[in-house]
């Protein structure tokens, strides 16, 4: 005599299934990087937070629908919009550690951007909104005021969209640094 089981109901099956806390974490970021967010990067998080939900089994993805956070992390929106091709740019040039040219608008620059090249090291976004790439000045045309080897700041909402160029250049493996002088 063979015995058989028959499956009658799968029930609910998940690849994930969050604790409360987890579902707590999720519900944050949620609140904190709303969806229609400014940043460019805001939209690889909505897309990353709605690939975790779907993951959920039916009856927590609908708990999360529902909850609202009462705490969310306050990330400003800056003014100006970051071309997405320059952000794409910049971060492949930091990535393979490529010097990068581009025009760029400074608030000194009232008439017309100069071009910058620079080796590229990283972006931050900050609390008010703005995106920045931190980048060791090289070159400047038409030349003012900044310092060769000077660290800067370069908003990237005030690159020149289309004008962003991965040099092949490689990055040096330390960081150049500006000349120091003593003071006497």
């Amino acid at each position: 005599q063979n015995r058989y089981y028959h499956l009658v109901d799968l029930g609910e099956l998940a690849l994930l299934d969050l604790p409360d806390p987890c579902m707590e974490a999720l519900a944050f970021l949620e609140a904190s990087f709303p969806e229609g967010s400014g940043l460019p990067e805001h939209a690889n998080l909505r897309e990353l937070l709605e690939r975790v939900v779907l993951l959920l089994p039916p009856t927590r993805q609908s708990q999360h629908r529902r909850r609202r956070s009462t705490i969310r992390l306050g990330v400003g929106m800056g003014t100006g919009r970051i071309d997405p091709d320059v952000l794409s740019i910049v971060k492949f040039a930091i990535e393979q550690r490529r010097e990068l040219v581009f025009d760029y608008l400074s608030t000194f620059d009232t008439e017309r951007p100069r071009r910058h090249r620079v080796a590229p090291y990283g972006i931050t976004f900050r609390p008010e909104g703005h995106g920045y790439l931190d980048a060791t000045v090289l070159e400047v045309m038409p030349k003012g005021g900044e310092v060769v080897h000077a660290a800067i700041d370069y908003r990237l909402d005030r690159i020149v969209p289309g004008t962003a160029e991965v040099l092949p250049t490689v990055l040096p493996p330390i960081r150049v640094r500006p000349p120091t002088y003593a003071l006497r």
